[in-house]
This record gives structure tokens, sequence and C-alpha cells, in this order.
């Protein structure tokens, strides 16, 4: 207990106003693009992670609405972050690949919601010999920039989300309540091409749209509509994320079910108005 209470760093809320200010303005729907100094920031961090991803041999596919922007090659939004998925056995790899370079991955404890009321964000350091593959697909996982002593670096807060995905032997993507995912979805993707020419993974069509529908926030919805109609996502994606919904409908919590009841009932009505 006293080791996670040393690994604990609370950040003022007012030191990161910036990144609040983002998360306030996405959450809100605003309409706002991203400044050209902050879209070269994104594109350049993407470069550096593939870098650091590629080097460590760690499999990832870029998650979130950031895809939508690069599906499209223009950013039709500001981004809060960048989000990841990685495989749960390659987080402890991960970790030290991004210790090597100026990062450290991190999770919400328990009393987060809590201390937020009190205008502070705890972060609670996790480093690789600490990390249990087999529970981190349940962590809140991301990674900050921080200084040699594992101080988070508050002048450069930017988070960048990691997804950790448990697998089936198969190769197939198994979610917590049981829901498999066919690997070729994480697998066959879209590529888009950095500044400085590597190659990213970029989220299945279906992928995107699943989990915006599973999230159902309004700006969820927002993203889902607005690639639909670019015709990033096809009624044939939208047809095969309602198959997933179907099946967490059969496995999930009494809890999630409202959530994806929700989900399938907009995607009934949006197939429905397409087709007529």
């Amino acid at each position: 207990e006293n080791l996670s209470e040393a690994r604990i760093q609370e950040i003022k809320i007012d030191r990161i106003k910036e990144f609040v200010d983002r998360i306030q303005r996405v959450r809100g729907l605003s309409e706002e693009k991203p400044t050209p100094e902050r879209e070269k920031m994104i594109l350049e961090k993407l470069d550096e992670f593939a870098r650091i991803f590629d080097d460590a041999g760690i499999h990832y596919v870029l998650d979130g609405a950031l895809n939508i922007s690069l599906y499209g090659k223009k950013f039709f939004r500001e981004h809060r972050d960048i989000d990841f998925s990685v495989f749960s056995k390659d987080v402890p790899k991960l970790a030290e690949a991004l210790e090597a370079s100026g990062y450290a991955l991190f999770k919400f404890p328990k009393n987060t919601d809590e201390r937020l009321k009190e205008g502070v964000l705890p972060h609670e350091l996790m480093r690789s010999n600490e990390i249990d593959i087999s529970k981190i697909s349940r962590e809140r996982t991301f990674f900050l920039k921080v200084k040699d002593n594992f101080d988070i670096d508050t002048e450069n807060y930017e988070c960048f989300d990691i997804h950790a995905l448990d697998q089936k032997e198969n190769g197939d993507i198994v979610r917590l309540n049981g829901t498999v995912i066919p690997k070729e979805l994480y697998a066959d993707n879209p590529k888009y091409e950095t500044v400085f020419g590597k190659q990213i993974q970029l989220s299945h069509p279906v992928i995107l749209a699943y989990f915006k529908l599973l999230e159902g926030r309004n700006h969820d919805l927002n993203d889902l509509e607005y690639a639909i109609k670019q015709g990033f996502v096809s009624q044939e994606d939208l047809s095969k994320a309602s198959d997933l919904l179907k099946q967490d409908e059969e496995k999930s919590w009494d809890e999630e079910r409202p959530k994806i009841e929700k989900a399938q009932e907009w995607l009934s009505q949006k197939i429905t108005q397409d087709s007529s």
C-alpha cells in the first residue's frame, strides 16, 4: 500500500488547464479545429511513437476519433489525446521502451473521482516489473512525458491512452465480457504514413464504429455520423459492428445492457434512414 502511495503524483487541474479546456471543447461538441501548431505537434508525436513502438517490436493500432482525421487527411475537429491499442502481453515491454524515450506509464488510482472534486488529478506510476498482464486490460492506462526522476512534466502535459487487448490462442481479441472480435479487424487495416515516412496502422472502420457506439456520448455519435457521411464507415461496417453489439447483449453484465441497447437502437435508426 505504501509503495502504491509513493507512486502517486497529484497534479492540480489549474496546472494542466490547456488539456482540461480541450476536453471540455470536445465534450461540448465544439466545431473548433486544432491550430496549425497543434496539428503539427500531433503529427510529429505520431511519428515519434511509431518509431518507439516499431523499434520495440510492438504491434499497435491507432484508436479513437483521430482515425477519422487521418482517414480523410484533414483534422475535422480538435482531439483531446492520442489512443493506441496494444496486446496485453506487450505492455511491460512497451513500458520499458517508453521509459527509454522520456515517457512513463500511469494509471488512475481508485480515488480519482473523489480527488477531482478537490481540483486534483492523481496519477499512479506503473513500472514494467509491476505490471500484471492478466489484469492490465481492466486498468485505465496511459503514458505521459516525465522528467529524469519520473515526475510528470506538467509543462508538456499531453495524455496518450493505451488500450490493452486480451487475445485468445487463435489470435482473436476477447473483451472482458467474453465478446470475441475477429483478429482480422486488428490486422487488415488502413495505413497512415507519417510526416517522416513511418507507417501507422489505423483502426478498422468496424472497430471505430463499434467503440464509438459503445461509448455512446454525444461527441462519439457525432464523430460516427461524420465518418458515415464522409464514406469512411460503410453499411457493411455498421452491420459487422451490430453483430459485435449482439454478442455484447448476450454476454454483458446487467448494468451494461442499457448502453448496448441504446447503441443498437441508434444503429437501427441509421441503417433504416440510409436504406429509405
